[in-house]
């Protein structure tokens, strides 16, 4: 990855790959993994309805990287053999943040969005909608705990 926009592409996709099958998702991870990954995706929510810039959100989409290539069930789903040895190098943020490719305005919007989107739909709750207690949206504290096995 060269840019910032082709990391957020991917940061992205695999959030868009995590939609496809939840229940599965949360079916191979472990409860210290279900646990890990609920906080972090609870943090990208917040991080990503806060987004303004470009940095923003390609720090975002490295961090989906690095949970994704730090958590084997997640990494062994979603990611084909030739995309793991690319995922460690993109999460590492080696020069990707600093990259000459840009994302128009109006783009970051359309990702944070769509980012957020994925985040809620993996998280069982829907996007801009009150979670369990009522609770205001974005409150991290709010969402529920993923699917028992």
């Amino acid at each position: 990855m060269e840019d910032n926009e082709a990391l957020v592409r991917h940061g992205s996709g695999l959030l868009e790959l995590m939609t496809m099958d939840p229940d599965t998702l949360w079916a191979a991870l472990d409860e210290e993994e279900r646990e890990r990954v609920v906080h972090t995706l609870q943090q990208f929510d917040v991080r990503l309805a806060a987004a303004t810039t470009e940095a923003d959100l390609a720090g975002v989409a490295s961090e989906v990287l690095r949970l994704v290539n730090d958590t084997p069930p997640l990494r062994d789903m979603l990611v084909s053999d030739e995309m793991k040895a690319q995922m460690t190098t993109m999460s590492g943020g080696g020069g990707v943040l600093g990259g000459s490719g840009t994302i128009a305005p109006g783009r970051r919007t359309e990702y944070a969005r769509a980012m957020r989107y994925n985040v809620a739909v993996v998280l069982h709750r829907p996007p801009g909608g009150r979670p369990p207690g009522g609770r205001p949206p974005g409150d991290p504290t709010t969402l529920p705990p993923p699917p028992s096995r």
